[in-house]
């Protein structure tokens, strides 16, 4: 058999020579750039994510809602603080790219974080502790699946009841 050869692909005619101007956006345009504190609440809440996910195993959803928790803390004590310390100082212009003054950050943090801690509490309370637990976490063996009781053991230092 043999081999048939393509017919010759007729050469497009040359475009014609424009100059392209590349746009430029003014780089000090305050809507171009995402705040930083709100930027950082949005890890949290992926953090957040991961515990409300039910194909992670139940103590690394704990783990996630600790790791939520401490992250929350630090924000406020190092983030929060500084910022309520500019509206105590009357600094209305934020010192951020995006320029959102600081009071307007607080209500926005605020509000937000409002949301967040409503999610880990449900999801706490309602997900993560079982049924009944009434605040207090206390599983049989039967109740606990083979991962968790695996993980359970790899990570038990001895403080709580063998499952």
């Amino acid at each position: 058999m043999q081999a048939v050869a393509a017919p010759p692909v007729p050469a497009l005619p040359a475009a014609p020579a424009v100059p392209i101007t590349p746009v430029v956006p003014a780089l000090d345009d305050p809507s171009l750039y995402i705040n930083r504190e709100l930027s950082w609440l949005e890890f949290n809440r992926r953090v957040l994510e991961e515990a409300q996910d039910k194909q992670v195993p139940l103590l690394e959803r704990l783990k996630f809602l600790a790791i939520f928790s401490a992250n929350l803390d630090e924000f406020f004590m190092v983030r929060v603080g500084g910022l309520q310390q500019k509206v105590e100082a009357r600094i209305a212009q934020g010192s951020g790219a995006d320029r959102i003054p600081p009071i307007e950050q607080l209500e926005s943090i605020s509000q937000t974080v409002r949301g967040l801690v409503t999610e880990q509490y449900r999801c706490f309370m309602e997900e993560v502790l079982p049924p009944g637990a009434g605040g207090h976490c206390r599983a049989r063996r039967e109740g606990i699946d083979r991962g968790d009781r695996k993980h359970l053991r790899a990570c038990s230092c001895g403080n709580s009841s063998p499952c």
